[in-house]
C-alpha cells in the first residue's frame, strides 16, 4: 500500500512539473518541450 501510494505521488509531481513548465514556454515550442521532458 505505501508503495503504490508513493508511486502515485511521484507521478502526481511529474505531471504537474510538466502542467507548470508547459505553461511557462510558447504554445509553439510546447509539444516538443513536452517530449523532451518524457525522455527524462
Amino acid at each position: 500500500m505505501i508503495k503504490h501510494w508513493a508511486m502515485k505521488c511521484h507521478h502526481r509531481f511529474w505531471v504537474h512539473k510538466t502542467a507548470n513548465v508547459s505553461n511557462k514556454v510558447l504554445k509553439a515550442v510546447q509539444p516538443k518541450m513536452k517530449e523532451a521532458l518524457h525522455d527524462i
